[in-house]
C-alpha cells in the first residue's frame, strides 16, 4: 500500500516582504522495485556502519526505533553531510524504524512536521499529515519519506532547521527528531 499526501501551506505575512513559501509531503513505504533510489539508497545505509547520517538526531519512546535515517534529493542523490542544497530542490528525509505495535498488523500513524529558520521564527508546520487516515500494514509503516522545499529563492537564512515526529495513535509509541540544513547562496 503506498499513501501519498501533498500539501502546500504559506507563511502569514508578518512582514509583507519576507513571505516564504513551502512545499511538504510524507509517503508511507516505498516501492521495493530494482532500480528504485530510495530502495537503493536504503540497501547501501543499512549495510554500512554508518545508518544514521546527515546529523539526524532522534529519540523515541515505546519501543519504536529509527533503524536508519539519511537526506536524499527528489532526482534520488544522496546529500552529503554538509546538508547543503539548492534553492528550490526538494530535500526528503528518509526514514526505517522498527518497533511498532500492531492492531490486527495495521498501525495507526501520524506524522507531523515543522520548519523553522536560523532566527528561530515558525516557517511552517503541520501537526499531523495522516490526519483522517485509514491505518496502514505494519509492513508499510517501516519506511518514510518526509519531503521538504524551501520554495523561496531570495531570502535565504544561514540555516534552516526540519522537526519530524511520527507516532502510533493507538499505543504510547514515537520518535521525533531535528536535522539542519543550508541553501547555496551561490
Amino acid at each position: 500500500m503506498k499513501l501519498q499526501l501533498f500539501k502546500q501551506q504559506r507563511m502569514l505575512w508578518i512582514i509583507p516582504v519576507l513571505t516564504l513559501f513551502c512545499f511538504y509531503s510524507c509517503q508511507v513505504s516505498v516501492r521495493h522495485e530494482s532500480g528504485n533510489k530510495t530502495v537503493d539508497h536504503l540497501k547501501t545505509v543499512l549495510n554500512s556502519p554508518d545508518k544514521i547520517r546527515n546529523q539526524i538526531q532522534w529519540e523515541g519512546d515505546g519501543g519504536l526505533q529509527v533503524v536508519a535515517a539519511f537526506l536524499m534529493t527528489e532526482e534520488g542523490a544522496l546529500i552529503d553531510n554538509n546538508n547543503l542544497i539548492e534553492p528550490g530542490e526538494r530535500l526528503q528525509l528518509i526514514l526505517r524504524l522498527s518497533g511498532w505495535e500492531q492492531q490486527e498488523g495495521k498501525v495507526q500513524v501520524g506524522v507531523g512536521q515543522q520548519l523553522t529558520n536560523s532566527d528561530g521564527k515558525l516557517l511552517m508546520r503541520n501537526n499531523d499529515l495522516f490526519e483522517g487516515s485509514a491505518p496502514v500494514s505494519a509492513e508499510d509503516a517501516k519506511v518514510f519519506t518526509l519531503e521538504m522545499e524551501v520554495l523561496n529563492k531570495t531570502t535565504i537564512y544561514p540555516y534552516y532547521k526540519a522537526e519530524f515526529k511520527i507516532w502510533n495513535k493507538n499505543a504510547r509509541q514515537y520518535v521525533r527528531g531535528s536535522y539542519q540544513f543550508r541553501l547555496n547562496k551561490n
